[in-house]
């Protein structure tokens, strides 16, 4: 986030990624838009939390994203025997209808 009260969606924190030519991301105020766009860059990322309940919030957010990256096809993480494996255990966190992927779901997950 630029701001604290800010919120800005994966695609724009993909495309400001791509403008800048980031390989690295350190954020200080970590947010799940910031750390999916790295994550479907294939870029690294370190957040820095405030909190251990912020540490368990971004955690889960950020390991459900990781799930559906695994199992999004031309994803930078995709692979095919994982997908599937991932798909079988985890059906119900990779469902498409819940995908935290769409912009308009990212952005309204960034509040604690």
């Amino acid at each position: 986030m630029l701001f604290r009260s800010e919120t800005k969606g994966s695609d724009f924190w993909k495309q400001l990624l791509k403008d800048i030519g980031a390989t690295d991301v350190v954020d200080t105020t970590p947010s799940t838009a910031c750390a999916t766009a790295c994550m479907d860059l294939g870029i690294k990322y370190i957040g820095l939390v405030q909190s251990p309940v912020h540490m368990a919030w971004l955690t889960n957010a950020v390991d459900r994203a990781c799930l559906r990256f695994v199992c999004k096809a031309g994803s930078f993480l995709y692979q095919e025997e994982l997908a599937a494996h991932v798909n079988e255990l985890f059906a119900d966190v990779v469902d498409p209808k819940d995908d935290p992927l769409d912009d308009s779901a990212i952005a309204g997950s960034d509040e604690e």
